[in-house]
């Protein structure tokens, strides 16, 4: 199985390495194992969200230089959703075409169990209908 390390490598263009998952790693924050990430959990496994999650944001955007596009604040939920999701379904296309997965279901399966992507399966998967 390829690791994060790899693809970043293989793919430098096509991969974008994020900053604040580092930032949370460093001060503990592993998710639901260590009870904070995004979110707090309590002992039942309860979330709710972590309001001091602002300031992991705010160091990754100083790190980049990055500032908020007064634009992009105003956006609906399904215009987050859609600028979130079609990158990483036009990627799977690619990856499809380029014959570096087999099928369809291949990226369906590492897009719920592959490395960095964590996406949530009660969501079906990237590709599925």
């Amino acid at each position: 199985m390829a690791t994060e390390a790899q693809f970043l490598l293989s793919m430098p263009d096509r991969i974008y390495k994020s900053t604040l998952i580092p930032l949370m790693q460093q001060d503990t924050r592993l998710g639901e194992m260590t009870r904070k990430g995004f979110y707090l959990y309590d002992e039942r496994h309860k979330v709710k969200p972590d309001l001091e999650i602002k300031k992991y944001i705010e160091k990754a955007r100083e790190f980049f230089g990055v500032s908020i596009d007064p634009k992009l604040v105003k956006l609906s939920d399904k215009d987050i959703v859609e600028m979130i999701l079609f990158p990483s379904v036009n990627e799977a296309c690619k990856l499809y075409v380029e014959c570096i997965v087999v099928k369809a279901a291949d990226i369906d399966i590492a897009s719920i169990m592959g490395i960095g992507m964590g996406f949530p399966p009660y969501r079906s998967a990237l590709l599925s209908d």
